[in-house]
C-alpha cells in the first residue's frame, strides 16, 4: 500500500473526505507534502479498548489545541480493513 492509495482508500471508502482537505490540513498546522505511509501496521487500541490494526500515517503538527507552538511528530492511524480513523 502506498501513501497515495491509502488516501485514496480513506477518501471513497470511510467517509473521511474532510482528513486530506487543504483548509483542515491547515486548522490543524499540517501539510500534505509532509504525511509518509509508516512501513508495515501497527497493532492499536481505540479509546473505546477495541483492538485495530493500523496503517500509520506520521505527520508534523504546528498547532496544538492553544495555538502555535513549536512542530512535533503526530500519528494518525487507519484500520487496515474499514480505513476509518481510529482515536487513541
Amino acid at each position: 500500500m502506498t501513501f497515495t492509495e491509502l488516501r485514496r482508500n480513506i477518501e471513497t471508502t470511510s467517509g473521511g473526505k474532510y482528513f486530506f482537505d487543504r483548509d483542515t490540513l491547515k486548522f490543524f498546522g499540517e501539510r500534505l507534502s509532509e504525511m509518509r505511509l509508516l512501513k508495515g501496521t501497527a497493532e492499536v487500541t481505540d479509546i473505546h479498548g477495541e483492538k485495530h490494526t493500523c496503517y500509520v500515517i506520521s505527520s508534523t503538527r504546528r498547532k496544538n489545541h492553544m495555538g502555535a507552538c513549536s512542530p512535533y511528530p503526530y500519528y494518525h492511524y487507519f484500520d487496515v480493513n474499514t480505513f476509518k480513523r481510529v482515536i487513541r
